[in-house]
Formats: structure tokens, sequence, C-alpha cells
């Protein structure tokens, strides 16, 4: 008679790879939008602290140049880390389409469609980016004008 507790354990089954696969898409989808939630606040909050500056009886115009700057920087940043988002996705969903992945989404599509993710990845902090450029130039001109009269 053998003893129980010297056998070795039952191998557990792997899951299914296809549903692995298909988590991973769903836990890479949320990680695209907190990160773009981040960014999209970060962007906001950045632009009202210019306007507030901006629109007050003594503006501090030595922090609007490095406030633009700085909001220019993050709209590079976040159009950046969604381009290599996309990627990346594009990438997992051609090799999780190799592994037979059970999933209309990506039977029917070589890869995804342009979406969401880059209308809210690349053509907003695009156009925020704009913004915060033509920001720039204005406050260049709004602090060279404070310099001119001062002086």
């Amino acid at each position: 008679m053998s003893d129980p507790s010297s056998e070795a354990p039952a191998q557990t089954p792997n899951p299914d790879l296809g549903a692995m696969r298909w988590d991973q898409i769903k836990h890479d989808d949320l990680l695209f939008t907190y990160r773009a939630s981040f960014f999209l606040l970060a962007d906001t909050m950045l632009l009202a602290a210019f306007m507030v500056q901006v629109s007050a009886q003594a503006p501090r115009m030595n922090l609007l140049l490095p406030m633009c700057v700085t909001g220019w920087v993050v709209s590079v940043i976040w159009m950046w880390t969604t381009y290599r988002h996309i990627v990346a996705r594009n990438h997992f969903y051609a090799e999780a389409k190799q592994t037979g992945v059970p999933y209309s989404d990506l039977q029917t599509h070589e890869l995804p469609r342009p979406g969401a993710h880059e209308l809210m990845g690349i053509c907003l902090p695009l156009i925020l980016g704009g913004v915060w450029l033509w920001l720039c130039l204005q406050a260049w001109g709004w602090v060279a004008l404070t310099v001119c009269h001062c002086s």
C-alpha cells in the first residue's frame, strides 16, 4: 500500500490559452483607459492653472511660460505612451489571433480598427499640444510686454 502523502500532487489543468489572452486584452484596455484619464486630468489641471494665472488681477508672468512648456511636455508624453501602447496592442492582437483566440473581434479583423484609443490617445493630445504651443507663444508675448514696460 502506498502512502498518500508521498504521491505527487495532481497536475492542475492550465486555463485555456484563448481565455488568458482575452483577459490580457481586457486588462490592457483598462490600463489604457487609466493612463488616458490620468493624462487628461493632468493636462486639464495645468490648463486651469494657466487660465487662473492669466485672469488674476496681478498675474505672475514668470509662471506662464513654464506652465505652457510643462503642458506641452505632458501632451507629448501622453501621445508617446499611447503610440507605444497601440503598437504593443496590435502585436499582441496579431499573436493572439495566431494562437486561435475564439473571439469574433480577433477573428474578423487582422488588427483592430482605429477607434477610441487613437482618438483619445493621439488626436486629443495632438490638439492639446497645439493649444499649449499657441499659449506658449502668447505667454512669450505677454512676458516680453511686461519686461518692456518695466524697464
